[in-house]
């Protein structure tokens, strides 16, 4: 056997060792799942571990049923509440002809705290795609173990870019229960989301 023939079987049994490893690190990905969470991982929305002591119907609500811990209703900009247990999605009024240009919806920079009450959080979205966009929506997951905000903003793709400090939205959105001990959790800025 010369150099030649020598080479092109260490190459082959190279390439045959990586191609049965390969196979080896798919199937325990399909068996046992991915390991660790990325930044668009896919939120669940199974909601059995929930234990609210409200009675939240399910489905379309007029945001007019919603009322802040200090009386007020919910800012006219909000189009719908989308409820189900354990998760509400605020959507917001989209300004006419905004759809016209193209767009994306992705989670913006944002800053959350709870209302001094504790039954509700003020949720501060910053510009997020381009400048003068819009909030989109905001979704309120909540468990006996966290709180978790996702807010997203609308924004031209061809759009100028976003100044650095503009905030496009601040807004109290009330919980099902009290925050208590709970911590508040925003999902990370630059998330694509699709729009509801």
């Amino acid at each position: 056997m010369n150099d030649e023939e020598q080479k092109s079987y260490s190459i082959l049994i190279i390439l045959v060792v990586l191609f049965v490893l390969g196979l080896i690190g798919l199937a325990g990905v399909l068996i046992v799942g991915p390991s660790g969470q990325s930044s668009t991982e896919q939120l669940s929305r199974d909601t059995s571990t929930t234990s609210s002591s409200s009675s939240v119907p399910e489905g379309i609500s007029d945001p007019a049923e919603y009322v802040l811990p200090d009386g007020s209703a919910l800012p006219d900009n909000i189009e719908k509440v989308l409820v189900s247990p354990g998760q509400r999605v605020y959507v917001y009024k989209v300004p006419d002809g905004f759809l016209a240009e193209p767009n994306l919806s992705v989670v913006p920079p944002a800053e959350t705290k709870p209302a001094l009450s504790g039954a509700a959080v003020t949720v501060e979205m910053g510009c997020a795609v381009s400048s003068g966009s819009v909030p989109d929506q905001i979704t309120i997951f909540e468990d006996p173990l966290e709180v978790r905000v996702i807010p997203v903003a609308l924004g031209h793709t061809l759009g100028v870019p976003c100044p650095a400090d503009e905030i496009i939205e601040t807004v109290t959105l009330p919980l099902e229960e009290p925050i208590g001990t709970r911590p508040l959790v925003v999902d990370g800025p630059g998330t694509v989301v699709n729009r509801n």
